[in-house]
């Protein structure tokens, strides 16, 4: 197996390395490398049997121990073509070879080279050997050699206090959330000498400590309005019903993949490249459900009808939710919104005055389930967002829908 695990700093990955290992390090091994470019996490399980362990400050000991471990996997794979084998018997020894922020090495001045050579033979041949590779780093691009992230075949993509996505090469993605353990925890487990999980791309949820991850649909809020109305300034100045740790915008009209790549950043995640649309969704929403967010959607009107299905999922993943949109004027635009508000416990009032407007009284039970088309009155009595002047007999600016739970 040769597994990534990537994310940013916080996002969890030092957690599911010692899941893994806490069950990699009870397996029998002819030989362990830990190579530890994060100086803290690794060092841990130095002591063990068969580790060879170095540290942050020991790159040119990186360079010089993977260059012997690839002189070595090459009498390893002749012996193997001698035997007539493609691939090792269960019974061969097997080597754990483990960089955590492995860019540390790879982009080193002096070694990079010698240690970006040696895991791409590591990758290509590996699994041939039965060997298991494993690389921790924030960006897999300009830290894993392209030859290497080609042939890497478990993607573990860390979004944000554990919440991850899986990606095995030829089985479906996995989502979920692994429960923290630290190293300590780790390795007591391992001296305790339970039988360890199997180390194969199956079992790599269960290696996780898996934790199925629960929706809800948020409470959202619909500002509705013309051009100019301050449809666009509420949803910027939204007041959250509930508690929320930041706020994350994202403009709809936007092409879809940039508008879920930019979510996807600002969440503090990693965007993988060349992903197909669907996947991104639920990295994007995983990404949001790690930290109670408010999402700010605007312009949900300039979406195209694919993005719809994806407001849904954000919706669901998301703590609160507020979106902006022009009022539907025609059936098309009607029928775009119908999926967000169909069936929704749906509340129709005018829109939340600026400051120094006067007060409204809250909306009436007979407004609720009111189609979007429905116009309430809003007088201004005071400051607010720019406007344009309202021509005699236009359906007035701005007045939002609100969904409970």
């Amino acid at each position: 197996m040769r597994l990534a695990i990537i994310g940013k700093t916080r996002s969890g990955k030092s957690t599911a390395l010692h899941r893994v290992l806490s069950h990699a390090l009870r397996h029998q091994w002819a030989g362990i490398l830990l190579l530890d470019g994060k100086g803290c996490e690794l060092h841990h399980y130095a002591a063990l049997p068969g580790v060879t362990y170095y540290g942050m400050d020991q790159i040119p000991q990186w360079a010089t121990a993977l260059d012997a471990h690839v002189a070595h996997m090459a009498t390893r794979y002749r012996d193997l073509v001698n035997r007539g084998l493609r691939e090792a018997d269960p019974a061969d020894p097997r080597w754990l070879i483990v960089a955590e922020e492995v860019q540390q090495g790879t982009r080193d001045d002096d070694h990079g080279k010698t240690i970006r050579k040696a895991l791409m033979t590591i990758s290509e041949q590996g699994a041939a050997l039965g060997d298991m590779l494993i690389v921790v780093t924030q960006r897999a691009t300009n830290a894993v050699p392209p030859s290497a992230r080609h042939n890497i075949n478990v993607w573990l993509r860390m979004l944000g206090n554990g919440y991850f996505h899986l990606q095995i090469n030829g089985q479906p993605t996995v989502s979920g959330r692994t429960g923290y353990l630290t190293p300590i925890e780790a390795l007591a487990t391992i001296q305790a000498g339970e039988p360890p999980l199997p180390m194969t791309t199956a079992h790599v949820p269960d290696l996780l400590g898996c934790i199925a991850v629960q929706t809800t649909r948020a409470p959202a809020t619909l500002y509705l309005g013309e051009p100019g109305s301050g449809k666009s300034w509420h949803l910027a100045h939204h007041r959250s019903q509930r508690h929320i740790t930041r706020r994350i915008g994202v403009d709809l009209a936007q092409p879809h993949r940039q508008a879920l790549t930019s979510l996807i950043e600002a969440a503090g995640a990693v965007t993988p490249s060349r992903t197909p649309i669907p996947q991104l969704v639920e990295i994007a929403a995983l990404a949001l459900q790690a930290e109670p967010t408010l999402l700010l959607l605007d312009n949900l009107d300039q979406a195209s009808d694919g993005m719809i299905p994806t407001v849904e999922r954000l919706i669901e993943a998301a703590a609160e939710v507020a979106l902006a949109a022009r009022t539907p004027q025609k059936p098309a635009e009607q029928r775009k919104l119908e999926p967000l508000i169909t069936g929704q416990n749906l509340r129709i009032e005018a829109a939340e005055p600026s400051p120094g407007a006067g007060a409204r009284p809250p909306a009436s039970a007979g407004q609720r389930g009111r189609s979007p088309s429905h116009r309430a009155p809003h007088p201004r009595t005071g400051p607010g967002p720019p406007r344009h002047p309202r021509r005699p007999g236009s359906p007035h600016p701005a007045r939002h829908a609100r969904r409970g739970a």
